[in-house]
């Protein structure tokens, strides 16, 4: 971005230039809840929600499961990490795990290919029925007992982004965000990853998108995708993810 965009990207606010710090290099404050593209002129505040859309056919690059078939022995990597025994099914169009004492269980997308993301969309519809500790994993590492990222419901009111490594048993908390959800409630969480931002968003319906929240995290920056389970019982569906590559930008 050279010296007149920055000057125009300031004069709208999209950006805070601050020439007092060191003369003649300005110390550019970009707000961490925003995801430049690499057109530099593109950005989004997420203040609104007219700006991104997904394509609805989103290519090669790009996966979604809905469970009307069974695909778990060729798509799906049913994987208990702690102690306990997984009892994942398919049935009636969705996706479970069925007992709620069986450790952190992990099931990961794409298991005949062990195919990787770095930046992506990955959306999961998610329904916890007994307990709370259910949803999605990415960027995760399977080598030894794993290591990767999660986003889990943590309890009615909230959901939990994290970053876990099994191998040394450290679980770190990236934070804690306001979505309430009863139990045995339908609900949507989609995460959307470019480098080290990471913006999450929420629907009822998988058409009216709501920000969760925006954070940046250097942790970790590749790996596989799924879902994750740990001492309860839940259900999935509409399983779908792609590189950011598929986004349709409106600006």
């Amino acid at each position: 971005m050279c010296s007149s965009d920055l000057l125009n990207e300031d004069a709208l606010n999209n950006i805070e230039i601050d020439t007092e710090l060191v003369t003649n290099a300005p110390n550019i404050k970009l707000p961490i809840n925003q995801i430049t593209s690499t057109y530099p002129r593109w950005s989004d505040y997420w203040d609104v929600t007219t700006n991104w859309d997904t394509a609805k056919n989103w290519g090669s690059s790009s996966f979604s499961d809905d469970f009307s078939v069974d695909l778990r022995v060729t798509n799906w990597d049913e994987a208990t990490i702690t102690s306990g025994t997984a009892s994942w099914s398919v049935s009636d169009g969705y996706y479970s795990q069925n007992n709620n004492s069986g450790g952190t269980n992990i099931s990961f997308w794409d298991y005949a290919t062990n195919r990787t993301f770095s930046d992506l969309d990955l959306v999961s519809r998610l329904r916890a029925n007994s307990g709370y500790n259910a949803g999605i994993v990415f960027r995760f590492d399977k080598s030894g007992l794993g290591k990767g990222y999660y986003l889990v419901r943590d309890d009615a009111l909230n959901v939990r982004f994290g970053a876990v490594d099994y191998n040394t048993a450290t679980n770190t908390t990236i934070g804690t965000y306001s979505l309430p959800c009863a139990l045995g409630v339908w609900q949507y969480l989609r995460l959307i990853v470019k480098g080290n931002l990471f913006l999450m968003l929420s629907s009822d319906d998988n058409a009216s998108w709501r920000k969760v929240f925006s954070v940046i995290d250097n942790t970790y920056n590749n790996g596989s995708v799924g879902v994750i389970n740990v001492n309860c019982t839940a259900d999935y569906d509409d399983f779908m993810v792609g590189a950011c590559d598929d986004l349709v930008v409106n600006f």
